[in-house]
């Protein structure tokens, strides 16, 4: 039963976001602040804490997408299908909201010890939004994809929330423009999974009338929505690696951070006209599940 649980929240992908808020506290900001003989407000405890808000309302996201996707995902990948199968509806909506409470409740929590109840205030608006998608928004051009993929890479930038006004007074501007680009990244590779995971599930989205990218647009046009994708990104890291941070970088940066992922970058670009069947777009999307972890490297290499 938990192995399908855990299945049913997708917690590889809570691990990324896990991993990514502790480099992004311990590495950029403490580190950072560290320097400067400032100390972050946020303990281990709480980063803990912030952090598993985030994964609980990114699980509650994921359990409501698949309650309202059941129906779609009988077609697109029956075998895969949890919710209705093995887990039960009315089960799948109990995970839902007990996971959303508690997420409610640290934040809550979180929101007096800091005295940012303003904040408190973002985890309904998020939670709404995520509902919205699962219900409607992800059967729309794009926007669907665009909103999942802004909070993706909105991840990074939560553990700032605590010690903004200490960063921005006195720590370095690099720790912004590091975020920055890693928030970049991070949308961007994901916006180019949610298209090829569209692109796989057409024939279930066409059946209950969804006009998703691929569906109004076709295969050819969405394979060139990618390829644009993947040269910013490509641009994005040569550019910081080779001329903006230069300065900073390091052999090791750049041969463990750096040219992995554009290696895998300029891997998905020349398979990405060989695409064809659902089987070949799970494949792609599981290089940019492979691109995200290598990226959590990458993050990690450019605090050193």
């Amino acid at each position: 039963m938990w192995l399908n649980v855990l299945k049913l929240i997708r917690w590889p992908n809570l691990l990324i976001v896990f991993l990514t808020q502790w480099i992004v506290w311990s590495r950029v900001i403490s580190t950072s602040l560290h320097t400067l003989d400032l100390t972050s407000r946020l303990s281990f405890l709480h980063l803990f804490l912030l952090s598993l808000s985030t994964v609980f309302v990114a699980a509650a996201g994921y359990i409501i997408n698949d309650i309202y996707d059941v129906h779609i995902d009988l077609i697109n990948k029956p075998s895969k299908v949890i919710v209705g199968r093995l887990i039960s509806i009315q089960l799948s909506y109990l995970y839902y909201y007990l996971v959303l409470g508690l997420g409610a409740s640290i934040v809550l929590y979180l929101g007096i010890v800091f005295n940012k109840l303003l904040f408190v205030l973002l985890y309904p608006a998020v939670a709404g939004i995520l509902h919205l998608y699962a219900m409607k928004l992800k059967k729309t051009v794009l926007v669907g994809n665009i909103i999942i993929s802004m909070f993706v890479g909105l991840v990074p930038f939560i553990p700032l929330l605590a010690d903004l006004d200490q960063v921005r007074a006195y720590s370095e501007p690099r720790i912004l423009q590091l975020l920055s680009l890693y928030g970049s990244l991070a949308f961007l590779s994901n916006l180019a999974r949610e298209i090829v995971k569209d692109m796989q599930d057409i024939k279930g989205d066409k059946a209950y009338d969804a006009k998703t990218f691929p569906i109004l647009f076709g295969i050819s046009r969405s394979k060139k929505l990618l390829y644009l994708i993947l040269f910013s990104i490509i641009f994005l890291l040569v550019h910081w690696s080779f001329f903006y941070d230069s300065y900073s970088q390091s052999t090791a940066k750049i041969a463990f951070g750096t040219i992995p992922l554009l290696t895998i970058c300029f891997s998905l670009l020349i398979t990405l006209p060989k695409l064809k069947s659902p089987t070949d777009f799970g494949k792609w999307s599981l290089g940019i599940k492979v691109f995200m972890l290598c990226g959590l490297l990458f993050l990690y290499l450019q605090t050193i």
